[in-house]
């Protein structure tokens, strides 16, 4: 199986069911989000939803093809031909899940900026997946990107936290706290492996905590 760093054997199929764990509830974050915007009108809640529809999206793509892997290989690891297939279907599914990943984190980064325009959105998209699709190390590179966005969009919201010293902002900040430091788990995770499923987990809190967020936002 293809999967984004090293992941250790035993811990194929529990991420598979974690990126499906993930993708239910990055969706469920983007359908909230758009309810929010229904109810006030705020464009930051459309783009959030949006950000986080795509990376529902790149879950949704990256665990269905990773089962489709699975049973390929176990069908056909003998045939040279069908295990090159398989290899390209892996690939097609780690760069399809970079792509949507990285767009969803600059939708973010993009929303969270002082000056908005369609020009500085497609700069900073382009600036970022531009070296991943040349990159002879494309995965390591995804990572230190989303890493640095990752990092931004923490920083801004600890900002917005120290400003206003709101609980929903503290919830928020401690998510993409979380996000954060589960990338750089993940960049580790090519010296290490166990820090692959530390990442994972990472990821899990930070998007329940996301989630759990938008639910109190709604019930007010």
């Amino acid at each position: 199986m293809v999967s984004l760093g090293y992941c250790p054997e035993w811990f194929f199929h529990q991420s598979i069911g974690l990126e499906l764990v993930f993708a239910v509830i990055t969706l469920l974050v983007a359908i909230f989000s758009f309810k929010i915007y229904n109810l006030s009108k705020e464009k930051k809640a459309i783009w959030f939803g949006t950000g986080f529809l795509l990376f529902s999206i790149s879950y949704f793509i990256q665990s269905i093809l990773n089962v489709g892997i699975l049973y390929r290989v176990s069908e056909t690891i003998q045939l040279v031909q069908q295990a090159s297939n398989v290899i390209n279907l892996g690939l097609t599914a780690l760069h399809l899940h970079m792509i949507l990943m990285i767009t969803g984190l600059v939708i973010l980064t993009h929303t969270s900026l002082k000056e908005k325009s369609l020009r500085n959105f497609l700069l900073l998209l382009a600036v970022t997946i531009t070296p991943i699709y040349f990159s002879q190390n494309a995965v390591f590179l995804f990572f230190v990107i989303s890493s640095i966005l990752l990092g931004f969009l923490t920083l801004t919201y600890l900002l917005n936290y120290t400003a206003n010293k709101k609980f929903n902002t503290y919830l928020v900040f401690s998510a993409f706290l979380l996000l954060f430091l589960s990338n750089i788990h993940f960049v580790f995770s090519f010296t290490d492996k166990i820090f692959y499923v530390i990442a994972h987990y990472f990821e899990l809190f930070s998007y329940l905590l996301i989630l759990t967020n938008l639910i109190l936002v709604l019930k007010k």
